[in-house]
């Protein structure tokens, strides 16, 4: 049964109102009716079961009929630093990212950056994201809907702190020293971890000597060199396969 994310306030006690895009999607795409039943989160990760008790053109109002509770918080909080792509290949990677249980997700400005953000159009870009990584944490029922954060420029980014235990590493196809494998395997999960990608171009040298600066370990994925739409993708599941929950028992629903 799918699972659709509420926004701020449409749960009043165990009567829950949808609108905008979520209604029409719900009554028009999917054609839900009065009786059915439907799974929803709230803005905390709380899971319901619910059932429709009226459609209307603009809304749908459903009541409560079991609380699932909330699922356990990720094994490990992962950030996925991409620098911008072009065409339709950002789209992808903040797709798969959100599949993947990635929590925060920051495009980036880079030094080889090919397709820059216009001002005007920051707002209508960022909206289309978060969109897109709604539909698909919602396609992939995960705990939460990534935040998806405005652009910035590297030197931006880095000159964030760290958080405590966080894990921070940059791909970069030049290093030749160390593999992310080598970083899976020195020791326990971390409660954080921050992947930094680079764009077509990947990061110059500069660039990576910033990062190593600001706490990240430049790592390879070996010999092969990925696109770098496929970079980050293969690189979130290689960390949740290690790290996080990718390839465990389910758990079923929450109690």
């Amino acid at each position: 049964m799918p699972l659709f994310f509420l926004a701020p306030g449409a749960m009043r006690g165990d009567v829950v109102t949808l609108t905008g895009d979520l209604a029409r999607h719900i009554g028009g795409s999917l054609r839900h009716r009065v009786g059915e039943c439907l799974t929803v989160a709230d803005e905390h990760g709380a899971r319901y079961r619910v059932e429709v008790t009226d459609v209307g053109s603009a809304s749908i109002r459903a009541v409560v009929r079991r609380r699932l509770g909330s699922p356990p918080p990720p094994a490990v909080r992962l950030t996925l630093a991409q620098a911008v792509l072009k065409g339709s290949n950002m789209d992808t990677v903040l797709q798969k990212a959100a599949e993947l249980g990635s929590q925060r997700l920051v495009p980036l400005i880079t030094r080889r950056t090919v397709v820059r953000p216009r001002r005007e159009r920051e707002d209508r870009q960022l909206a289309r994201w978060r969109a897109i990584v709604l539909e698909a944490a919602q396609q992939s029922e995960q705990t939460r809907i990534p935040d998806v954060e405005e652009p910035r420029t590297l030197d931006e980014f880095l000159a964030e702190p760290s958080a405590a235990g966080e894990v921070r590493l940059m791909l970069w196809e030049d290093e030749r020293d160390r593999g992310l494998r080598n970083v899976l395997d020195a020791g326990p999960p971390p409660p954080r971890a921050t992947l930094l990608i680079g764009p077509e171009g990947g990061f110059d040298s500069e660039e990576a000597r910033l990062a190593r600066s600001a706490g990240f370990a430049t790592v390879s994925l070996g010999d092969a060199v990925l696109r770098a739409e496929t970079a980050g993708p293969v690189a979130l599941a290689l960390l949740q396969y290690a790290w996080g929950d990718l390839g465990r028992r389910p758990r079923g629903d929450a109690d």
